[in-house]
């Protein structure tokens, strides 16, 4: 039975070849005009940690200079200093750039990650050629595609680092997994994953890695300053996330803060010590799944549990890409929800309710609502022998 893009969420029509890398190109071409137009008449890469990055070449401590600003130091744009120590050693070279040629060359990295990534997922789940068109078309046409290139995110350097490391963890990629985690609100599931699986145990050590070399390199810097303390410097990227991290996407905790908006520093540590536990019991059930569905599970859980906003969601890359093949055609209606609010309709819906005043706590509620559905099909239909059904299954089922 021969495959058409369009029987993998169930209709049977089947539009030609040509027809459908004709519609593709069509669509990726006008993506990609919309990100060049972006870049060429807007401010692209705001969220790019330059500022922290050059900061810290001039030896000044990043997240010192946000956290108590003084007219000496400039504005940070939307680079918020809320990532580990290691991210701002990384982007010292580009600190030491201008502006511009800083965020043009970050904007070349992350296209050239991004093609990485669609390459590499296409390998992981086996894609034909014509699922690799629809997954890769869907992928470059989404909002979150655009804006983690157009804003500059870390977001591609993640999603690489924890799809290698769950394809096949190595030495290699047990170091490239901690340079992802240096986006530490994905790490929960995947810290507990590592804890709970022997065979991966062994390599926390290199996880962790990239993370102690920067704070070495960060107390090796500053340790002669008067007013230094080895554990407020440990604990600095969490202070900066308490106090300048706004709400997510459509998470438990970003819910929590909207609807308890004057929690406490403390109040909203122990909320995120009880998410934890979600992250730990995702990784019980993760242990017993197949590579395939550990990648799509580990995705969806870490976008549910801690705030993202929508340039994280290309996170739901090998969600599709799982979809896709999966034998399952019911668990494509529990994860297509998601796709489509989060790829598609939550930027016309913001805008929306910028337009009407809508609460944000209502869209929270429905994308939450949409990942929680994700996650519960998951759960109830990833099985352990799905790689055989990988390679077995008729993709039109």
């Amino acid at each position: 039975m021969k495959f058409s893009p369009l029987c993998v969420w169930g209709n049977q029509v089947r539009p030609s070849i040509k027809v459908w890398i004709g519609f593709s190109a069509a669509f990726v071409a006008a993506s990609l005009a919309v990100l060049f137009w972006q870049f060429i008449n807007l401010e692209p890469g705001l969220d790019m940690p330059w500022m922290p990055a050059r900061l810290l070449g001039q030896g000044i401590d990043p997240y010192g200079a946000y956290l108590e600003p003084t007219s000496n130091n400039p504005q940070f744009l939307a680079q918020i200093p809320n990532m580990l120590h290691t991210t701002y050693v990384m982007f010292a070279p580009l600190g030491f750039m201008s502006w511009e040629w800083a965020k043009s060359i970050y904007s070349i990295i992350n296209v050239v990650l991004a093609g990485v990534i669609l390459v590499r997922v296409r390998s992981i789940f086996k894609l034909s050629n014509m699922e690799f068109s629809l997954v890769a078309t869907l992928f470059v046409v989404s909002t979150p595609f655009r804006v983690t290139i157009y804003n500059g995110q870390f977001s591609l350097v993640a999603l690489l680092g924890v799809t290698l490391f769950l394809e096949r963890a190595t030495i290699t990629r047990a170091i490239g997994l901690g340079i992802g985690l240096l986006k530490y609100s994905f790490a929960f599931p995947i810290a507990f994953l590592i804890l709970l699986t022997k065979d991966i145990r062994n390599l926390l050590g290199l996880v962790l890695l990239p993370a102690l070399f920067g704070m070495v390199v960060f107390h090796t810097i500053f340790q002669a300053r008067s007013d230094y303390a080895i554990v407020s410097m440990v604990i600095a990227p969490l202070r900066v996330a308490l106090v300048g991290t706004g709400l997510g996407a459509s998470d438990l905790y970003s819910l929590f803060r909207s609807v308890v908006p004057e929690a406490s520093n403390v109040t909203l540590l122990g909320i995120l010590i009880a998410i934890s536990i979600f992250g730990l019991l995702a990784a019980i059930r993760l242990r017993e799944l197949d590579k395939w569905s550990q990648i799509a599970l580990i995705c969806l859980v870490t976008l549910t549990i801690l705030p993202h906003l929508i340039y994280d969601y290309v996170f739901l890359l090998p969600v599709v890409a799982y979809a896709v093949v999966l034998r399952k055609t019911r668990l494509k209606w529990f994860i297509a929800p998601t796709v489509a609010w989060h790829w598609f309709l939550f930027g016309p819906f913001q805008t929306l309710s910028v337009l009407v005043k809508i609460p944000e706590t209502i869209s929270i509620v429905l994308g939450l609502a949409m990942n929680v559905l994700a996650v519960t099909g998951l759960m109830l239909m990833a099985k352990r022998d799905s790689a055989t059904e990988h390679e077995t299954s008729d993709h039109c089922n």
